[in-house]
């Protein structure tokens, strides 16, 4: 591709330049190197075609399609074969990438931000799987990066989350958003209505689409119902969505908070 390497000891030295060559790379010997030579190829001169990594389409995410969907929102023209991917430039525009829960994919398309400014990282956290310090490391290195967290309430019905959810809003200025209140609108009805018409397991799975949209929230207080932790994939989103807070009461001050509530069964 143009650039310079040296090999000593247990390192590598690599010296760019600011015209990369595209290259047609049989990635069959280290496929997980891959995706990153695919974000790479965004800033290279012509098509660049990565051959025989099939196998990536069944990995923590499908590397193949998945990152050709997201190396298009940067404005690149890019063509999925059987085995590989063929990427060819356009013109750059920064992005918000999903990294599909897939450490490589985060990580890989995170090194787009050295050349492109504002890039977003959905759930940076799926680093955590191989390189929990990978965004520290980043920052070492002089890369300027933003990560804003969001504030996760949990809690049994009663215990203040929605009170509390609206105190820390006027503290930080961050927004809340209720999934109660996402469900609402969602379904077109008060909470109450719904779970009486349709039962308790279509509110719950509702809940848990509300919990999967948000998965890309970033900097704002997330109000979680009650039964939320009910379910282990939200449990597990909740985790990766910020710094999780669990309120209490005493079971007796719950009651005595809820007695009176008329849109809940």
């Amino acid at each position: 591709m143009g650039c310079k390497s040296s090999i000593s000891g247990n390192s590598i030295k690599i010296t760019g330049n600011n015209k990369l060559k595209s290259i047609d790379a049989d990635m069959s010997s280290m496929p997980d190197s891959a995706q990153t030579l695919a974000v790479v190829a965004l800033f290279a001169g012509g098509t660049t075609r990565i051959r025989n990594i099939g196998n990536l389409k069944f990995k923590e995410s499908d590397r193949i399609n998945d990152t050709a969907d997201e190396l298009r929102k940067f404005g690149a023209d890019v063509k999925v074969t059987n085995d590989g991917i063929e990427i060819t430039p356009g013109k750059l525009k920064t992005a918000t990438i999903n990294p599909h829960n897939d450490h490589r994919m985060a990580m890989s398309f995170a090194i787009a931000g050295l050349r492109i400014n504002g890039i977003k990282i959905e759930n940076p956290g799926c680093v955590n799987k191989s390189f929990p310090q990978f965004f520290d490391k980043l920052d070492e290195i002089g890369v300027q990066i933003k990560s804003q967290k969001n504030i996760v309430l949990i809690g049994y019905r009663g215990a203040g989350k929605t009170s509390t959810a609206g105190e820390l809003s006027k503290l930080t200025g961050m927004n809340v958003i209720s999934t109660d209140e996402e469900i609402s609108k969602r379904v077109g009805m008060q909470i109450g209505d719904f779970i009486s018409k349709n039962g308790w397991d279509k509110f719950r799975k509702a809940e848990s689409e509300v919990i999967e949209s948000l998965k890309g929230a970033d900097g704002v207080i997330i109000d979680c119902g009650g039964g939320a932790v009910e379910n282990d994939n939200n449990i597990k989103l909740i985790k990766q969505n910020g710094k999780v807070f669990w309120l209490r009461a005493h079971v007796s001050v719950l009651a005595d908070r809820i007695k009176d509530t008329k849109n809940r069964p």
